[in-house]
């Protein structure tokens, strides 16, 4: 099975929009964005305490929320390799 159909079968992070930021906590991760429409997002991944990954910076949530999906892929991906 290829790296992209591995990747089609991880669940899509599950997100809880408030405003300035959403945040979702799929199997003790933490990941979260940060910003307002009319300025970057960031966003990054936690476990505990640690930021364990920082992204680029995102024009909108929903590209923030993109690529943390990506992160979150491509950690449960690795853990199946």
């Amino acid at each position: 099975m290829s790296n992209l159909e591995l990747e089609r079968r991880v669940k899509p992070l599950v997100w809880e929009d408030q405003n300035g930021g959403s945040y979702s906590w799929p199997l003790g991760l933490h990941y979260y964005t940060e910003g307002c429409d009319e300025e970057d997002w960031c966003v990054s991944c936690m476990v505990g305490n640690d930021d364990i990954w920082q992204g680029d910076n995102c024009l909108t949530r929903e590209a923030a929320k993109a690529a943390a999906q990506y992160d979150y892929a491509r950690r449960v991906l690795e853990v199946l390799q």
